[in-house]
């Protein structure tokens, strides 16, 4: 199949304050497409229920561009870029009345759900997506090992519980629940004067229901348009790492 496609008209509901679409719903816009291209070639969100397997998301890597408004027809396209073991890379480009919106890479793992533990997805699934095509861009090399020399002022810390509307079908937090729980501790001056440039996350370890979690929210000392957003569990157990660039 190669590249796949979906459309998507923006509704007023998916609106920020400023009249253009919010990254996180961009981003669930992506996963949609991703599900979409997965039923078009043959494995739909119930084949996967039945079999006990999933593709499970790992890592967010987005580049944003210009966010489309009200009405705007956001063309979303995504392919296979690497399958490698267990471990698939998938692509996106995305465009509005001809302008770029955003590109994005995903890392994804493929996972036995009764175990659970990594799997090998069978040839014929890897080669009903047709083609592996070339990466969108290149990753972002930002983690919390590569910074750790970096100065960060801690901006917040809160504790939470994971509660319902997190949780989605593999019944743990989904990854877009981590995004939107970072987005709400962005400083207000950040979030509402600034545009996002960039967004990198990395999922560690999963949350479910009920689970106790820690959010910790840290601008670079020397670049003050980054934020860092680390989430654990109790004991310091790292679940996700969050990086975010913004412009003023």
């Amino acid at each position: 199949m190669g590249k796949f496609s979906a459309e998507y008209t923006i509704g007023y509901s998916s609106l920020n304050s400023d009249l253009t679409l919010g990254f996180p719903k961009l981003m669930d816009y992506l996963q949609d497409a991703s599900t979409q291209h997965t039923g078009a070639v043959g494995y739909r969100p119930e084949w996967f229920v039945e079999n006990k397997q999933a593709w499970v998301l790992t890592q967010w890597d987005i580049i944003f561009h210009k966010m489309p408004k009200w009405n705007d027809v956001l063309t979303v396209e995504t392919w296979p870029s690497s399958f490698k073991s267990f471990i698939a890379e998938r692509s996106f480009s995305t465009e509005t009345n001809g302008e770029p919106v955003c590109t994005a890479l995903t890392d994804w793992i493929y996972t036995d759900l009764t175990v659970p533990r990594p799997l090998r997805p069978s040839k014929e699934m890897v080669e009903s997506y047709g083609e592996v095509l070339p990466s969108v861009h290149e990753r972002s090399s930002e983690t919390i090992k590569t910074l750790e020399n970096r100065e960060y002022n801690l901006l917040s810390r809160r504790e939470m519980k994971v509660g319902r509307r997190d949780i989605d079908t593999n019944n743990h937090a989904n990854n877009l629940a981590y995004i939107i729980w970072a987005l709400d501790d962005i400083p207000r001056e950040i979030f509402f004067g600034g545009k996002i440039k960039r967004l990198k996350a990395a999922y560690k370890k999963e949350c479910r229901l009920d689970d106790e979690i820690f959010i910790e929210t840290f601008a670079c000392t020397d670049d003050p348009n980054l934020i860092m957003t680390k989430i654990t569990k109790p004991n310091d157990l790292l679940v996700s790492e969050i990086f975010t660039r913004w412009e003023r």
